[in-house]
């Protein structure tokens, strides 16, 4: 491998008819204004202030020398097998994201001269970012100097483009980027004695002040492995892009046409829903990431971390022995699936168990994934499924509202996925994930009998030691319950509040009246332990919380009868007398927990 390394100026790389295109296997534009975009023009600025001082004194003759320069960093470029005749191609392997800021920054600069009069300086810096097009023929593409990648594309036109027309195109860095630039050198001639000379010295500056060390490969270098060494001493390239990296480095290898296979894969996993940033662990990390994890779980039916991915991506396909395209292809089918997961509607493909995914948004499950990819990969009817989602619902929310742990929970799901590839023809997949349910033993994982679940909410306080959302979940869940089938359909109202019927203040307006139990002896530790129970709480709106939270017992119940319309209130009133007590909140926490065992039946009822 040959590589020869020289300092160049903007003017010496792009001055002659070439194209620097930017590898599919890099990652998008990512770079932004307070990190990189302003001090960029920080730098750029001081230099041109510099430069008019310098030329202010006419009698005084300035040379390049005489002129500060600002180094720009490194750029690494490999030489490109082009025929007779063809435009010189170069791809950077190297520091895409800064010449592709130097060009949007040189368009900028001179999209405001073209706009402004200053058309001679406007043409020189045209042959900085634009080919002739007597050199690249039909291809329009081929005009601009510095080609981004796939997913970069159409905004780098948009951006490029002087006479643009046609939407803006959203959420764009590389557009953001273009209107920063030309905002900012609008603002500093606007500074400027003369325009005409702030033209002439910012566009020197842009040309022939600024410098990079430009490394040249030769073309048996692989880029790929390249690239990958490059940025490991700075910041880490991420486990998707190195996943990606990875796949077009074997897509070459396999001599697939790549821009096909870019096009299908990387445009896919370039789309905005994919860089959505969620919690992940006590991290966040993009949705594709999470992705990757699960896929790579479910298929492989190992353990990891996160950090992991690659190095077991990279093992798996290996040790897979089929074109990388069955790895993408594969990967697409469950990204569908993942994201109609993620993003689910009642209306799309898995409306059917509506109830599951809705408590698995409520109790921000995630750890089910590789088991709901396995499910819809391999399911081949809907009804096999309607015992599964009923068994994992009950599964998840029993030990959800009796407060267990989530540790362990990963272990489980890869224990079913492994269960059920050993599926045998015949056998129900609902059946199989019911026995296995079943057969649970340990505290954290076991599915709580109808007993132990309903001791659990009856004798355990349920305010406090449950969060808010599964409170909150479960006091919703037995409002739709408790209503009967003439009742109209219409939704909850928002932003409801837990409301403790009798008062966690209670010492005021409700006086004590004797009641102990041979567990507590004493009525004040009694009753402290009973407003938090399940008994004891309901929903009410904000302003019915507030006008009648801590007031005496009359009070609350005539609020409660006018203005609430929930089942749960009314449950209240029904089962009530003058008197709201501790009996009066154990019996309810009874009624209360049968309608939850009816709700999520235990494992003894599949």
């Amino acid at each position: 491998m040959t590589i020869d390394a020289n300092v160049r100026t903007p003017d010496q790389l792009f001055r002659r008819t070439v194209r620097y295109v930017v590898p599919a296997y890099q990652r998008r534009y990512v770079w932004q204004e307070k990190t990189q975009w302003k001090p960029l023009w920080e730098d750029v600025r001081r230099l041109a202030d510099a430069y008019l001082e310098l030329t202010s004194d006419t009698e005084t003759q300035v040379t390049d020398d005489d002129v500060p320069k600002h180094f720009l960093g490194a750029v690494v470029l490999q030489q490109e097998v082009t025929p007779t005749g063809g435009i010189e191609v170069r791809r950077i392997i190297d520091g895409q994201q800064r010449l592709t800021t130097l060009q949007i920054l040189l368009d900028a600069v001179q999209e405001v001269y073209e706009s402004s009069g200053q058309h001679q300086e406007a043409r020189r810096l045209e042959r900085l970012v634009l080919n002739d097009e007597l050199d690249t023929g039909s291809d329009d593409d081929a005009r601009y100097k510095v080609w981004p990648t796939i997913s970069d594309q159409e905004d780098f036109r948009y951006a490029m483009r002087n006479d643009t027309v046609g939407v803006r195109p959203s959420k764009s860095l590389i557009i953001d980027a273009h209107d920063y630039f030309k905002t900012q050198v609008v603002e500093w001639m606007g500074q400027c004695d003369s325009a005409s000379e702030a033209a002439e010295g910012l566009r020197i500056i842009l040309s022939r002040m600024l410098q990079m060390v430009v490394i040249d490969l030769d073309a048996d270098a692989e880029p790929q492995i390249v690239f990958e060494t490059l940025n490991a001493r700075g910041t880490p390239l991420s486990q998707s892009d190195l996943v990606r990296n990875y796949m077009i480095f074997k897509a070459r290898s396999e001599e697939l046409n790549e821009d096909d296979f870019n096009r299908r894969w990387l445009l896919h996993f370039d789309a905005e829903e994919w860089r959505v940033e969620e919690r992940f662990g006590a991290l966040q990390r993009s949705r594709l990431e999470q992705f990757l994890y699960y896929w790579l779980v479910m298929r492989t039916k190992e353990q990891m971390r996160v950090g992991e991915v690659f190095a077991r991506f990279r093992r798996y396909v290996d040790d897979l022995q089929v074109g990388i395209q069955v790895v993408a292809d594969d990967l697409q089918q469950c990204a569908q699936i993942y994201l109609d997961i993620e993003e689910f509607h009642p209306l799309g493909p898995y409306g059917r168990w509506a109830p599951y995914f809705r408590t698995r948004k409520t109790l921000d499950i995630s750890i089910d994934a590789p088991l709901l990819l396995w499910l819809f990969m391999h399911a081949e009817r809907p009804q096999e499924l309607d015992i599964t989602f009923d068994a994992l619902e009950s599964w998840f929310v029993r030990r959800s509202l009796m407060g267990r742990r989530i540790e362990g929970v990963d272990v489980l799901m890869l224990v079913m996925v492994n269960r059920l590839e050993t599926l045998n023809n015949g056998e129900s997949i609902g059946t199989l994930v019911v026995s296995i349910l079943r057969g649970l033993t340990g505290e954290r994982v076991v599915w709580a009998s109808d007993q132990t679940f309903l001791r659990d909410l009856v004798e355990k306080k349920a305010f406090g030691r449950l969060s808010r959302n599964r409170l909150v979940y479960l006091l919703e869940r037995l409002e739709i319950h408790l209503r009967t089938p003439r009742t109209e359909r219409t939704p909850l109202p928002e932003k409801l509040q837990i409301e403790h019927i009798m008062p966690r203040s209670w010492q005021r307006h409700w006086p004590l009246i004797g009641e102990t139990t041979d567990r507590f002896v004493d009525e004040r530790e009694y009753r402290e332990h009973s407003v938090d129970c399940l008994g004891n709480l309901t929903l009410v709106t904000r302003e019915l919380n507030s006008s009648a939270s801590n007031g005496e017992w009359a009070r609350k119940r005539e609020a409660l009868d006018r203005h609430s319309v929930l089942f749960l209130n009314k449950d209240v009133i029904q089962y009530s007398g003058d008197d709201w007590t501790i009996a009066d909140i154990e019996e309810r926490s009874h009624r209360l927990a049968e309608r939850a065992i009816d709700i999520w039946p235990g494992p003894d009822d599949f």
